[in-house]
C-alpha cells in the first residue's frame, strides 16, 4: 500500500474555501445578524476606504451564500451603493480597479471574490489598500 504524497496536501476543491481566513479577516470590520443575515459595521469598517470597503462587503456576502442567507455570492452596484452609502460614480471606478488588481471577478453585472484570489484580499486589506 503506497503513501499519500506530501504535495496531496496542496490540492483543494475549486469550491473550498478557508472558513477561518474568512472569519479572521471579516472580524474587524463586519458582523452579520444571525436572524436576517443583515450586515453589522464595526467603527472599523469606517476606516477602510472604499475599495476596502467593497472587498469587505463582498466577503461577508460569500460569507452569507455559504451560511445560507442568499442564493448568490454575487453582488450588483445598486446592491453595493445601498449597503456602503456611495454613489455609482464612485462604486463602479472601484470596481474596475478591483477587477484590474485581480480582486474581484464580475459576471452578467454582478460581482465577487473568486475563491483562489482570497489570500490576494487578505494581503490588499493588510496593506491598507
Amino acid at each position: 500500500m503506497e503513501g499519500k504524497s506530501p504535495l496531496e496536501d496542496l490540492l483543494v476543491d475549486a469550491g473550498e474555501i478557508d472558513e477561518f481566513l474568512l472569519r479572521d479577516l471579516l472580524k474587524p470590520y463586519v458582523q452579520i445578524e444571525k436572524q436576517g443575515g443583515n450586515l453589522f459595521f464595526t467603527a472599523d469598517f469606517d476606516k477602510l476606504n472604499l475599495r476596502q470597503k467593497i472587498l469587505v462587503v463582498l466577503l461577508a456576502q460569500k460569507v452569507k451564500f455559504r451560511l445560507g442567507y442568499t442564493s448568490s455570492e454575487r453582488l450588483p452596484p445598486k446592491d453595493l451603493e445601498l449597503l456602503l452609502g456611495a454613489k455609482g460614480g464612485s462604486i463602479r471606478p472601484a470596481l474596475k480597479d478591483l477587477r484590474q488588481f485581480g480582486l474581484i471577478a464580475g459576471e452578467k453585472g454582478e460581482y465577487y471574490v473568486p475563491n483562489a484570489a482570497i489570500f490576494k484580499v487578505k494581503s490588499y486589506l493588510l496593506k491598507g489598500g
